[in-house]
C-alpha cells in the first residue's frame, strides 16, 4: 500500500470518528434516549418518533444562547411531507427539546425555553420547508 493511500485512510478513518451520529444512533445512546421518552411523553408509544429511523441526516452542533446542542431531524417513513421532527439535544445538561409536526399539528416536547423553542421552528422551518 502506498503512502498516499495509508494517509487517505487514516483521515478518512479520523473524520468518521469525528462524525455526528444519525437520529438512529442517537436513540441507541442511553442518557438520550431516557431524557428523549420522558419528553415525548404519551408519544413515547409511536413507533416512528421512538426509532427516528425515517430519512435524515448526521446531526449537527448548533449554539442556543451560548448552550451547545446536537441538532438532529427525522420524519415518518413514507410520510415526510406530513410526519416530521426537529431535536435539540445538550450532552452536558441531557436536555431533550423538539418540535413535531404531524399533518400540520405542532407539538413542542421536553418544555423549550423561549430562544430554544424560537431556533426550534427556524430549523424546522430551514428542514422541512424546502
Amino acid at each position: 500500500m502506498s503512502t498516499f493511500s495509508i494517509l487517505l485512510l487514516l483521515v478518512l478513518l479520523a473524520s468518521s470518528a469525528n462524525a455526528e451520529p444519525y437520529p438512529w444512533d442517537l436513540v441507541k445512546d442511553g442518557k438520550f434516549n431516557k431524557a428523549y421518552k420522558a419528553a415525548l411523553g404519551p408519544k413515547a408509544k409511536d413507533p416512528w418518533l421512538t426509532k427516528l429511523d425515517g430519512p435524515s441526516e448526521e446531526g449537527k452542533k448548533v449554539k442556543v444562547g451560548g448552550k451547545e446542542y446536537l441538532f438532529v431531524h427525522s420524519c415518518k417513513q413514507h410520510a415526510c411531507d406530513t410526519h416530521n421532527l426537529v431535536l435539540l439535544y445538550s450532552t452536558e445538561s441531557g436536555d431533550v427539546f423538539g418540535k413535531i409536526s404531524e399533518n400540520k399539528n405542532a407539538t413542542y416536547i421536553g418544555k423549550p425555553p423561549a430562544d430554544v423553542r424560537t431556533e426550534l421552528d427556524t430549523l424546522y422551518i430551514k428542514e422541512f420547508h424546502r
